[in-house]
Parts: C-alpha cells; structure tokens; sequence
C-alpha cells in the first residue's frame, strides 16, 4: 500500500494547496472536512473526501484509520494528547 496524507480541513485555500503538494509527492489524499465552507476545490482534488463536523471527534480518527492513513498533515495536530492517543507519537 502506498503513503495517505490525512488532511482535517477548515476553510481557506491551504488544505488545497497540502492536497496538491502531497498528490505531486506520491500520496494518496484523504481531506476530512471540519466546519462548512471548506475551499470548493477541496472535494475535487482530494482522493478521498469527507465532510464530518469537528465536534465529531470519534468519527474522525476512525475515519482516518479506516482510509489507511500512514502520515498526517502536521499544522499542530501532533502535540495534541488526544491525537496521540489514537496515533502514537
């Protein structure tokens, strides 16, 4: 199986412009959606699209499991104590 870029998305154009950079690179790209009003292009440039509300914490990580994601986009997720919880270091 080949490298998955998991990338949480909020709005403006940067999960974007991850998603094109990873894709460039080799990576198969899952974009989550967090809040509506992700960047249009989002959807069509991802591999895998999903759309599921911050709040939805649980769903989320299992989302990303289960497309296999081996890396992540890092814009300050992996401090987080809960995201190492389900990740590891």
């Amino acid at each position: 199986m080949g490298k998955t870029l998991g990338v949480l998305s909020g709005v403006g154009h940067l999960p974007v412009d991850v998603v094109r950079g990873a894709k460039k690179a080799g990576y198969r790209t899952v974009a989550i959606a967090l809040v509506p009003g992700t960047h249009e292009d989002l959807e069509k440039e991802a591999d895998v699209f999903h759309a599921i509300n911050i709040g939805k914490v649980g769903k989320i990580f299992k989302t990303l499991k289960q497309e296999g994601r081996s890396h992540h986009d890092r814009q300050g997720d992996q401090g987080n104590p809960l995201f190492r919880r389900h990740f590891g270091p």
